[in-house]
């Protein structure tokens, strides 16, 4: 029994071993940064009464997806794979509920880049 335990906590630690501490490129942080200082701007200006001519719900709606897009960022800055991936839907769910509520604008589809930027890094991430 002693040496089974032994044997899992030594794996466990040449396990550790191997991995290698990934940290995040400059851009990818500076991207972070300014996405995150937007999705405050996009929080204050959603409760402004900014959308007050658009359905009822779009305010919680915009609300949720900021708060979504901060976990991933969260994760994009971490360097994790699944942060990349989340932001990517994220975006996706904000242009479709933007289309759904009569809310898209073209200039929007500039948020595509910063997905693109992340998902380029994804073979990289951890």
């Amino acid at each position: 029994m002693l040496i089974s335990i032994s044997n899992i906590v030594q794996q466990s630690e040449n396990r550790s071993q191997k991995v290698k501490e990934v940290s995040p490129p400059l851009v990818v942080l500076i991207l972070c940064g300014l996405l995150f200082a937007y999705g405050i701007f996009e929080i204050i200006y959603t409760f402004s009464g900014a959308y007050g001519h658009l359905h009822v719900a779009y305010s919680a709606v915009n609300a949720f997806i900021v708060v979504l897009s901060f976990v991933a960022l969260s994760g994009v800055w971490a360097f994790e794979k699944w942060g990349s991936i989340a932001f990517a839907l994220v975006i996706a769910f904000k242009a479709g509920s933007d289309f759904l509520f009569d809310n898209f604008q073209l200039w929007q589809l500039l948020s595509v880049l910063p997905a693109i930027v992340f998902l380029l890094y994804y073979k990289q991430m951890k």
